[in-house]
């Protein structure tokens, strides 16, 4: 998949040539610093950016049918029953002005045909599987009434609504204190042990790919450099970055000592870059990775790297 927007400042490059995989009922994580393309590419799958500035190239298949070559009211249908999306702030994608339960019941009249009772009825349904009681009394609450927590779990109601085949978590637990964030995670792996669905989980946080995913893929401008199951990308991580990403995680007993930090920051996308785009910040780099424009390998396995230099060859 590629993903370009035209600015007035010019093209960004903001997904370059990214390949991902999802098997029914897999845990997937996309996982990378801010800026490096992974919201674009999961919004890309229900088509969600202003489409007279943005040009997608590849495929994006949904059991074998390709999302970029569907018309506008058949992506329609695609959003919400094949895939739904948990955003990162709910306070800005609920209507502040609407009950919360009426804006479930909204969905599910206008999508499922229901009548007011049978939506009014599936929405309390849909209130008390994710957590939130006394529905009744939810359901009749504003946004301002609820809390965080509250609020995600309002959106993961609305996303599961028409039964989606895969869900997308898109940092939607970021906001939200450890206590509250580890709540929506066990929700999330609760509603897909249920559902039979697929999960897509985008986070910045490597201890969140540790507790939600069967595989994950690390994204670096535009790019994805390293994807493999969560057990041998945690054991054996084969891209510098990746391996940067896993020590800055602050880890227990590391009182008083100085964290790992990656120095420098993510390139511009107004550019296509010729070499490595980690080139300035990797700290293992030698002079061809300036010029050389690193291919996909295998690490071995379902383990592929993007690097000409990984770090098991030095």
């Amino acid at each position: 998949m590629t993903v370009e927007f035209m600015t007035v400042r010019g093209i960004v490059y903001a997904v370059q040539g990214a390949s991902l995989s999802l098997k029914q009922g897999e845990v997937l994580g996309i996982v990378g610093e801010s800026g490096c393309g992974k919201s674009v590419m999961v919004k890309s799958i229900l088509r969600l950016h202003r489409e007279k500035h943005t040009r997608y190239g590849g495929q994006i298949l949904i059991e074998g049918r390709d999302v970029l070559r569907l018309t506008q009211k058949e992506m329609g249908i695609v959003r919400g029953t094949d895939a739904g999306m948990v955003f990162q702030d709910p306070m800005i994608s609920l209507n502040p002005i609407i009950k919360i339960g009426e804006q479930i019941a909204e969905t599910l009249r206008i999508r499922k045909s229901m009548s007011k009772r049978l939506a009014y009825d599936e929405s309390l349904r849909l209130l008390r599987q994710v957590g939130i009681t006394p529905p009744e009394d939810r359901y009749l609450q504003y946004p301002f009434e609820l809390s965080g927590g509250m609020l995600q779990r309002v959106m993961i109601a609305m996303a599961i609504a028409l039964r989606p085949k895969i869900l997308i978590a898109d940092e939607a637990t970021t906001a939200l204190d450890v206590t509250i964030q580890a709540e929506i995670l066990a929700l999330l792996k609760r509603l897909r042990a249920e559902r039979g669905m697929s999960l897509i989980v985008v986070t910045h946080d490597f201890g969140v790919v540790a507790e939600m995913c069967d595989s994950v893929c690390v994204m670096y401008a535009g790019e994805i450099v390293e994807s493999g199951s969560v057990e041998r990308i945690f054991a054996s991580p084969a891209h510098p970055y990746t391996k940067a990403l896993i020590d800055s995680v602050p880890r227990p007993g590391t009182h008083g000592d100085k964290l790992s930090s990656i120095p420098g920051m993510p390139p511009d996308l107004l550019s296509v870059h010729t070499g490595c785009a980690f080139y300035p910040r990797c700290s293992v780099a030698e002079k061809c990775c300036e010029t050389e424009r690193p291919e996909l390998h295998s690490a071995g396995g379902a383990h592929i790297v993007r690097c000409e230099r990984p770090i098991w060859k030095k």
